[in-house]
């Protein structure tokens, strides 16, 4: 745990196993039809007749590669009984409700009637022998007895000669109705899931969508430029350094180029964390003032894990920079957060000046990032930061910085894997916090209860959370933040904010703990079940949002995210002023602590979140933070 290193270069991965099962059966999978029934087991149990198959490849050198799983059942008898009608609705069913199931193929194989096959035989042969009869009694017939039996022999020579393959076997055509009842079956059911696709992709606020990817973040627009990665075949790595650009420069007063924080990554194929990178402010001589880890700790994940080019990665934060990005409420309010003095004029001055929705730019965060994208991230240490630095830290604190990585945290609570970050951040007392919970008290107290004596004497902690869900079901859940809303409140001459983390820390170390807690929870036992990505700058934030989802008491995501929550300030308890606390959490938690109402919404951070069970993604992002998920 907190051995130092910086490159750990991995080979390419390999082929990704079956999809969804991540079981010793489907890592062993070698085309044994038992392997993957045995991966299927529970998933159906009226198939026992059908085939699974899987087929492994690429459609197109531009396509993504990928396993579909297909059913296939071979009809041996009439597939128009009611039964068999019976059969393939659920079927449908199967295919609509288990994401793994990608395609469904019927086969029929119906036994051709001896008694037809007879028939036709003999109506064959009797119009053989009725065209010879007419050729003899021709030459000897009156002329009309001829004509009418020319007449008889034209209708009859036509019927044979119309007669095809498409011919009916019997004399009368079979009844079609269970045809045109199959048809029309499938024709409604087609219409019927694309109106509720439509209306699902239009309307729906917290997204599913299979197989591919999602991200979620405190900014629409940085969403975006991280899903746009997943889309260009990069990672859930990729898309999460993307977007992380991009919120430094859409919300500059939370996290950006002088911030620090802790990044997850987790590999659910393999069942294992493959890296917590822990890019932390490290001490100075500066009273508030740490070194920033944000640069470094995107780098190394990127070299660690990155696919797609380091300039790609942050050409979109560049373009938003230069070419102007929205002013958002979030960042408006902001302002209310500045404090009285001449340090922080600059500051002051950019805020003061700012109108909601308003396009702007900021030409020297510009400059700062494409300098980063081409010049590599050791260069924003040697020039940038020693420039804007000097004369507030020692140049030998900024050179000296470097990224740890550990081990990360686990512990099972209510059936699930608990996973955060080690010892420097706000992992271990979430861990700790969760042995104290009473699970027979409302989910917000029994949270609350559990922090009465761990985390006393913190300051409030506030962070941005990114979260990244890609088609390798690699997870990523990522805090980062500059301490405070404005953290020092000193705008470089490059464009971004000064963290005050050693202000907000009571840690002397030389890399000081701080509370940011990123979380991966995954349902024990259950390859495919339920698992969480969130987080927090915050732990005492982070274990509210996690009570409510484990609960999960509302049925929904979204419900338990937007649930009231309240912000220790020990011994004092603010509540949100949006989001009012029942009556028996108030009177529950007041025996303990002084209740205050908020008055500043900046003083609940948001925590988003991705969820997926078997394939399906959901996402969702906190109101409170004004962004929004993005999917592909």
């Amino acid at each position: 745990m907190g051995a130092q290193e910086t490159v750990s270069q991995s080979g390419p991965a390999p082929p990704p196993p079956l999809p969804g099962f991540n079981l010793p059966c489907a890592k062993d999978y070698d085309g044994n039809q038992n392997n993957l029934k045995e991966a299927f087991k529970g998933l159906f149990q009226e198939f026992t007749r059908a085939k699974i198959l899987s087929v492994y490849g690429c459609f197109s050198p531009e396509a993504s590669c990928g396993w579909i799983i297909m059913l296939k059942y071979d009809f041996v008898a009439d597939p128009f009984t009611p039964d068999a009608i019976s059969f393939m609705k659920k079927s449908i069913n199967l295919l609509l409700n288990n994401a793994v199931i990608d395609y469904i193929e019927f086969i029929s194989r119906v036994n051709i009637n001896n008694e037809a096959l007879s028939l036709r035989d003999d109506e064959e042969a009797d119009m053989v022998e009725m065209d010879d009869e007419n050729d003899v009694s021709s030459s000897s017939s009156s002329s009309d007895d001829s004509n009418d039996a020319e007449s008889e022999d034209d209708s009859e020579d036509s019927a044979g000669r119309n007669r095809s393959e498409s011919t009916p076997l019997y004399l009368n055509a079979p009844d079609t109705g269970s045809l045109r009842l199959i048809v029309g079956f499938f024709a409604g059911f087609s219409v019927t899931v694309t109106i509720a696709l439509i209306i699902q992709i239009h309307y729906g606020h917290a997204t599913q969508i299979s197989l591919h990817g999602s991200v979620v973040s405190d900014n629409k627009v940085c969403s975006d430029a991280g899903v746009s990665m997943l889309r260009d075949k990069g990672s859930a790595v990729d898309a999460v350094i993307a977007t992380a650009f991009c919120m430094g420069v859409f919300h500059e007063h939370i996290t950006g180029l002088g911030s620090g924080g802790y990044m997850l990554i987790y590999d659910q194929r393999e069942r294992k964390l493959m890296n917590a990178i822990d890019f932390r402010i490290t001490r100075s001589n500066h009273s508030a003032i740490g070194i920033p880890g944000f640069v470094a700790g995107l780098a190394l994940a990127h070299e660690l894990y990155g696919v797609l080019p380091w300039d790609k990665l942050i050409s979109r934060a560049e373009h938003y920079a230069s070419s102007g990005y929205q002013v958002s409420q979030n960042l408006l309010n902001s302002k209310s957060s500045l404090k009285n003095g001449t340090y922080n004029e600059n500051l002051a001055s950019k805020l003061n000046s700012l109108v909601l929705n308003e396009v702007i730019v900021n030409a020297e965060l510009a400059q700062t990032l494409k300098y980063i994208a081409t010049s590599g991230p050791s260069e924003f240490y040697k020039n940038i930061l020693l420039n804007d630095l000097a004369g507030i830290v020692n140049p030998k604190d900024i050179l000296d910085y470097k990224v740890l990585k550990d081990d990360g945290l686990k512990e099972t609570y209510r059936n699930y894997d608990i996973i955060s970050a080690g010892e420097g951040s706000g992992g271990p007392l979430l861990l700790a916090n969760l042995k104290y919970i009473n699970k027979s008290l409302p989910s917000l107290a029994s949270a609350v209860l559990g922090f009465k004596n761990v985390a006393e004497g913190w300051r409030a902690s506030t962070a941005s959370h990114i979260a990244a869900v890609d088609h390798n079901d690699v997870y990523v859940t990522m805090v980062s933040g500059l301490g405070s809303v404005l953290g020092s409140q000193i705008l470089t001459k490059s464009g971004f904010i000064l963290n005050n983390m050693i202000e907000v820390t009571k840690d002397e170390e030389q890399r000081p703990k701080i509370l940011h807690t990123p979380v991966i929870a995954l349902q024990s036992k259950k390859v495919c079940g339920r698992r969480l990505l969130l987080g927090a700058g915050d732990v005492r934030d982070v274990v509210q949002a996690l009570e409510y989802l484990l609960r999960n008491e509302s049925g929904s995501i979204a419900a338990d995210i937007e649930a009231p929550r309240v912000r220790l300030l020990t011994p004092r308890i603010v509540t949100d002023p949006h989001r009012e606390i029942s009556a028996e959490d108030r009177k529950i938690l007041s025996k303990d602590f002084n209740l205050a109402n908020g008055n500043n919404s900046l003083l609940f951070p948001s925590i988003n979140v991705i969820e997926k069970i078997n394939d399906e993604i959901t996402a969702y992002a906190d109101k409170r933070g004004g962004g929004d998920h993005a999917t592909f």
